[in-house]
């Protein structure tokens, strides 16, 4: 603990390390730590607000920059490489680490989400999915070959699995039957076939104002 802003942590699959963005210096960095909180050390300075994520084999760091491109850098650091020049607001990397699904949109404002995925070693794209993600996000199915989605059905919040398998054009399947107004977040729990899930409800206040 410092006087600066700490968040977006996340541990390493091994347990040796966590990864962290602070802004401690100039901007926004990426900084790493032993597991117990000693050795902190700079991976990235001044890079802006990022979204991190790290390979299943604890060898990279896979983070964004301002959102408008995709970067990856060693766990032991040194320079960073660029994998893609693209919006970008969330990445996840797959279970076997050769792939990166990202979610975008285009320019034009009423644009839909997508969800895009890359080699993670060349960056090439491989599959374009249109999504209906709202407010929960997306992550990949445990082995891979599906993309687990939130989406809403008559207003009441789900997770949904889309299937690879034929560019992605399968049929939807919902892996959950919940009356939940709000999925904020999910993750697969490791070694069981469940979900972790931050669930919400949206409220709002109307307001008279007079004599303005």
């Amino acid at each position: 603990t410092d006087d600066s802003f700490e968040w977006v942590a996340g541990a390493t699959a091994d347990g040796k390390y966590v990864v962290y963005m602070t802004n401690r210096n100039v901007g926004w960095s990426i900084w790493r730590m032993d597991a117990d909180g000693s050795n902190q050390k700079e991976l990235a300075g001044n890079i802006g607000y990022s979204a991190i994520q790290l390979t299943p084999d604890s060898s990279w760091v896979v983070y964004n920059r301002d959102n408008n491109s995709l970067w990856k850098m060693l766990i032991e650091g040194g320079e960073a490489k660029k994998i893609i020049e693209d919006r970008n607001f969330e990445h996840r990397i797959s279970p076997d680490g050769k792939k990166i699904a990202y979610l975008t949109r285009a320019d034009e404002i009423d644009s839909p989400l997508q969800i895009k995925i890359i080699s993670f070693e060349t960056g090439e794209l491989i599959k374009v999915l249109d999504t209906e993600i709202k407010g929960g996000g997306f992550e990949w199915s445990p082995d891979g070959k599906a993309i687990d989605v939130s989406r809403y059905e008559d207003n009441v919040a789900n997770i949904y699995r889309i299937p690879l398998e034929d560019n992605g054009s399968g049929e939807p399947k919902k892996l959950t039957d919940w009356d939940l107004e709000s999925i904020k977040s999910f993750k697969h729990l490791p070694d069981a076939p469940q979900f972790a899930i931050v669930k919400g409800k949206y409220k709002s206040d109307i307001v008279l104002i007079e004599n303005f």
